[in-house]
């Protein structure tokens, strides 16, 4: 799963809100025993194309199903009251070259 967040918090691109880290310890505690695994979060420096919004974070994480994904995405608790927009795109590889990548720069 692709997901592109913004925050309410403007300071969201390097500091994840306290709102969003409660929810990520209930998320975390839904999907980790469902097989849920994190691949990447990282700092968004800015939207090259698109329509114009701005963006804190991309977060890569990994979902056994899509049921597993939904069981947390429909948790709001904690998450609405700090993420202000979101996309989440599932996502499969059809290609996938990262091992042989990281073995040449290694």
């Amino acid at each position: 799963m692709v997901h592109v967040i913004r925050f309410h918090e403007e300071n969201g691109a390097t500091v994840t809100p306290d709102h969003v880290e409660a929810y990520q310890e209930v998320a975390g505690s839904v999907a980790v025993p469902d097989g849920a695994r994190i691949d990447g979060w990282f700092s968004a420096e800015g939207t090259i194309v698109g329509d114009g919004r701005s963006w804190h974070q991309v977060r890569f994480d990994a979902f056994p199903s899509r049921q597993a994904f939904m069981t947390v995405a429909m948790d709001p608790d904690h998450r609405d009251t700090a993420i202000a927009d979101t996309y989440a795109l599932g996502v499969r590889p059809f290609l996938d070259r990262l091992a042989e990548s990281i073995a040449a720069i290694e």
